[in-house]
């Protein structure tokens, strides 16, 4: 798991993710934030619907963030997990935030 915001920006710029998109994700790891839409399909992983929500950009890297779930975020089977699933997300985002974090 990230322990700070640095360490999931460094992860996400070795991806290959474009900088305007690190802050939603940010907000999601630490803050327990709902994303917007296109992160939400991601942590989803409904690829379909981020190809109907992703702008041109992201379109055309929707791999990079498959690889950047597989090879950076924590695994589906950590609890609380992250990502994987609309409910894993909509989990993630009333779970509360721990102290410190």
């Amino acid at each position: 798991m990230f322990t700070t915001q640095e360490e999931l920006y460094a992860a996400l710029a070795r991806q290959g993710i474009p900088q305007r998109m690190w802050p939603g994700l940010g907000r999601y790891v630490f803050d327990h934030t709902r994303p917007g839409s296109f992160w939400v399909a991601v942590l989803s992983n409904d690829f379909m619907e981020a190809v109907g929500t992703a702008d041109e950009e992201n379109f055309s890297i929707l791999k990079l963030y498959a690889s950047f779930l597989y090879n950076e975020m924590p695994s589906r089977a950590a609890r609380p997990a992250m990502w994987g699933s609309r409910e894993i997300v909509e989990a993630w985002v009333g779970h509360p935030r721990k102290s410190g974090s």
